[in-house]
């Protein structure tokens, strides 16, 4: 089983919008993904990390499309944490493939 990638209908989980919405959600998921690029963010197939960021991104524009904001120091603490945390964070190991490594740090080699 791989990651969840952030797609719409994703988002719209995450948003809990009615399933009979017609609502375009794309916008805000692109434009959060464009937020991440614009951080030096890469763009993860594979990292819950950032697929959960991406959402909350996406969450943010959807919820302040009036362009109303509010100064909310801990909305930007919580995006300076995700984006320190994801810039060299690299994708998440397949948890359907096993690794070599046992229990003590050590490669395994199968014997």
């Amino acid at each position: 089983m791989s990651a969840m990638a952030a797609n719409e209908a994703t988002l719209r989980a995450y948003l809990r919008l009615p399933p009979d919405s017609t609502e375009d959600v794309g916008m805000y998921l692109a434009a959060a993904k464009s937020q991440a690029r614009s951080a030096d963010i890469p763009d993860y197939k594979n990292n819950a990390q950032y697929d959960l960021f991406i959402h909350a991104l996406a969450a943010l524009s959807y919820d302040c499309r009036g362009l109303s904001t509010s100064n909310d120091e801990s909305v930007n603490r919580m995006i300076n944490s995700f984006t320190l945390r994801l810039r060299d964070a690299g994708e998440d190991p397949d948890p359907d493939v096993g690794d070599d490594v046992g229990e003590d740090g050590e490669e395994d080699d199968g014997i």
